[in-house]
């Protein structure tokens, strides 16, 4: 399947069916979903808790302006 899979990351992803959940999880494929950007933008926020059920790992930076 071309433009999924474990080198793919899709950003700000918000209002997700469960089945593209699913694909992501299936697939490998990640997200970066931007929770500040996001509300700024009015956007609402990614259902974590389905993502991380799908096979989804987190890794924060959230507001720091350098990483250490």
């Amino acid at each position: 399947m071309t433009g999924w899979g474990n080198d793919v990351w899709f950003a700000h992803l918000v209002k997700l069916l469960p089945e593209e959940i699913a694909l992501l999880g299936q697939t490998g494929t990640g997200i970066a979903h931007c929770p500040q950007s996001n509300g700024r933008l009015g956007s609402g926020i990614a259902d974590l808790l389905a993502l991380e059920k799908a096979g989804g790992a987190g890794i924060a930076g959230g507001g720091r302006r350098r990483l250490q």
